[in-house]
């Protein structure tokens, strides 16, 4: 697909998504406004096939999760 789904548990707002490839480069960056809900949708058409790295910044912590782009 050319669409990933991030979702969160409740009461986890996300302030912002980064996309790095595997040499550490960011590609893709997305800051979402301060009362964004727990859900967002990215962009993934534009990379080429290959290991990414979602960073996922919340009102809470950062989460790290690998994604395939294929």
């Amino acid at each position: 697909t050319n669409f990933m789904q991030v979702q969160l548990p409740n009461n986890t707002a996300i302030n912002s998504l980064q996309v790095f490839n595997t040499n550490g480069l960011m590609v893709c960056q997305n800051n979402l406004p301060q009362n964004n809900n727990n859900n967002t949708t990215i962009d993934v058409q534009n990379l080429p096939n290959g290991i990414y790295i979602l960073r996922v910044v919340t009102n809470q912590t950062v989460i790290s999760q690998p994604f395939v782009v294929m």
